[in-house]
């Protein structure tokens, strides 16, 4: 599956290497540390959105980024 699935890989090695703090549960924001950058991820109107490239350029049309993935999994711990 997760090589169908790159991101969600991605997500998974930025869990397991304690990449996302969970700020507050409401509502959601977290922080995720990757590749030497710390990304946001906050809920919008029920919506995660992150402040990386991935998400500025696709705006969820292509699916989540590995960091709102990553926060998401997190917030469900």
């Amino acid at each position: 599956v997760e090589d169908m699935h790159p991101r969600l890989a991605a997500a998974r090695e930025l869990i397991a290497g304690a990449a996302v703090t969970v700020l507050r549960d409401e509502p959601f924001e977290a922080t995720v540390r990757s590749g030497g950058v710390l990304h946001r991820v906050r809920d919008k109107a029920g919506e995660l959105r992150c402040t990386c490239p991935w998400h500025a350029a696709h705006q969820g049309t292509r699916g989540p980024c590995k960091h709102v993935l990553a926060a998401e999994a997190s917030r469900r711990r």
